[in-house]
């Protein structure tokens, strides 16, 4: 890609289990795994924990995500221990197989290629994560200099990918403290909170963030997923105590005419009301990046209203290059 800087991957769990939620029988989550059917031809495949690390392996991110049990915003105390439990159950087996990569021993686990069985067959078919797994764990070039110490050790990229567990536990402090504990106490080279803004507001956020961040080791860094919607969301959640995040807002409002801009109560206008028909103005005036040096408001506008495809690329450079400046002008500030 050319990307000269970090990289990190999920580990698909989160997208599985929300994805099917909607639909009963499209997911089915249980201690192995989570066995999930593929819209397309209603094939059945199982995502295992060992699996969901071995492809992040493969692929080469600088950091990895363990396999968790995400649930929504509004789930019980029963359901949310339950996930819990689960989500440290699969960490587990998520490190053993980073630490088996890390040593390079060449054996593929038999659980990674484990076939997920098909319901109209009957047979079992192995899934295309079985298969990426087992290519995973082959090569003898991912070494670590010391078992015992996985932070970044070695010179090649392979050997500095880090295994982020990740603290779930619902709205449940008691649930949230536990998991955070667990998870410290597996020495891993950074922790993340799972569902800390899905469903909740700001001030939640900011609350969950803070509650992790006192928990912490100050020199592990903290990953607040799913943060970032606006981009005062990012500045809050670094004032708690985040160092990362990730949010799909910038470019998922991009592409539904909603564009940020820091004179805005809402911190974005909607580029495909009819005000913007004429508007000869940037989006942004305060913005330097290249859609508002060269687009104006109206030309969006028509670019978005014509549902031309150069409007997804000029919305989606500005929203990102709004969110980087702004995390850029905060830690300059500081």
């Amino acid at each position: 890609m050319h990307w000269p800087h970090p990289i990190l991957t999920d580990s698909g769990g989160f997208q599985i289990q929300s994805l099917g939620r909607p639909k009963a029988g499209l997911c089915k989550i249980t201690d192995q795994g989570a066995e999930f059917r593929s819209h397309h031809d209603g094939s059945s495949h199982l995502l295992t924990p060992e699996a969901a690390t071995a492809i992040q392996i493969e692929i080469g991110a600088d950091i990895i995500m363990a396999f968790d049990h995400s649930v929504p915003a509004d789930a019980d105390y029963k359901t949310a221990k339950e996930a819990t439990d689960r989500t440290h159950r699969w960490l587990t087996r998520c490190i053993n197989t980073w630490k088996r990569n890390a040593k390079a021993d060449g054996e593929v686990p038999d659980q990674l290629t484990q076939p997920a069985p098909n319901k109209t067959t009957g047979k079992n078919k192995t899934s295309k994560a079985g298969e990426y797994a087992g290519k995973a764990m082959t090569g003898n070039d991912r070494k670590f200099s010391n078992e015992s110490d996985y932070r970044w050790s070695g010179n090649e990229p392979s050997a500095r990918q880090a295994l982020f567990g990740i603290i779930q536990g619902g709205n449940f402090a008691d649930l949230r403290r536990a998991s955070a504990e667990f998870v410290i106490s597996q020495n891993l080279p950074g922790i993340a909170i799972g569902g800390a803004s899905v469903g909740k507001d700001p001030a939640q956020t900011s609350e969950n963030i803070h509650f992790i961040r006192d928990l912490l080791p100050t020199n592990i860094p903290l990953y607040a997923m799913g943060v970032g919607v606006r981009p005062s969301d990012a500045i809050e959640a670094i004032k708690a105590g985040a160092d990362m995040f990730d949010c799909v807002a910038p470019t998922r409002l991009a592409r539904c005419g909603q564009l940020y801009n820091r004179e805005s109560k809402s911190e974005y206008i909607d580029i495909g009301r009819t005000k913007f028909k004429l508007d000869p103005s940037p989006v942004d005036l305060s913005c330097d990046c290249s859609t508002c040096s060269q687009y104006t408001r109206a030309y969006l506008h028509h670019l978005f209203k014509s549902r031309e495809l150069l409007y997804y690329r000029l919305a989606t450079i500005h929203n990102l290059r709004t969110m980087i400046r702004t995390v850029a002008n905060f830690r300059t500030s500081r």
